[in-house]
């Protein structure tokens, strides 16, 4: 495993593998720092710093701590849970948000798309909650958005599209007031039953 920290609010972070030498356990003070976890399925639970955490390409365990986390699970059937604050939970694609499942555990929090998502499905949000909202990095170079039930269950009021190439934003299933931001790639964007407010680019 590789942990790094810096030099801020200390907190404690654990990462369990089956593959550690020590056949158990690394523990680490992080704060503002990484962990990242290696390319077999592993359990990493935060404390109370500040921290990047990323999983391996297998099903990890993410749990977070007291102080905000970006969360990027890596890909599989995740199970990640966020702190007690606001964060950001990152995911390239539209499968590996649909397999993972993801709790927000309080705060204002973010599922953050950073990659080429794909095309959407209105189940992609079906195993989230606790998540007001749904923005896109400069590195989502491509895919569509579709919103429905599990969205709205999920907790998404806000769908921010201005950085990337997601093309088209489906909330016409959607039953909750949507604040709606297109960018210059979105060529379509439909509201759906509830009051929203659209912002084209």
């Amino acid at each position: 495993d590789m942990i790094s920290w810096a030099t801020a609010t200390k907190g404690y972070v654990t990462v369990q593998n089956a593959t550690d030498a020590t056949a158990g356990t690394t523990k680490g003070i992080i704060t503002g720092g990484t962990v990242s976890a290696p390319t077999v399925a592993s359990t990493i639970t935060a404390g109370k710093g500040a921290a990047s955490i990323t999983g391996s390409t297998g099903a990890d365990t993410i749990v977070g701590g007291t102080a905000s986390l970006t969360i990027n699970g890596g890909g599989g059937a995740d199970s990640i849970t966020g702190s007690t604050v606001n964060d950001v939970f990152q995911f390239d694609t539209a499968a590996h948000l649909a397999a993972a499942t993801v709790a927000g555990n309080g705060g204002v929090d973010t599922l953050s798309i950073t990659g080429a998502y794909g095309t959407g499905a209105v189940t992609d949000f079906a195993h989230a909650t606790g998540i007001t909202t749904l923005s896109t990095t400069a590195g989502a170079t491509s895919g569509t958005f579709a919103l429905g039930t599990a969205a709205a269950t999920t907790g998404i009021t806000t769908v921010d599209v201005s950085l990337g190439g997601i093309t088209k934003v489906d909330a016409s299933a959607d039953t909750m007031a949507l604040t709606i931001t297109g960018g210059t790639a979105t060529a379509t964007i439909t509201d759906g039953t509830g009051a929203d407010t659209i912002n084209e680019a």
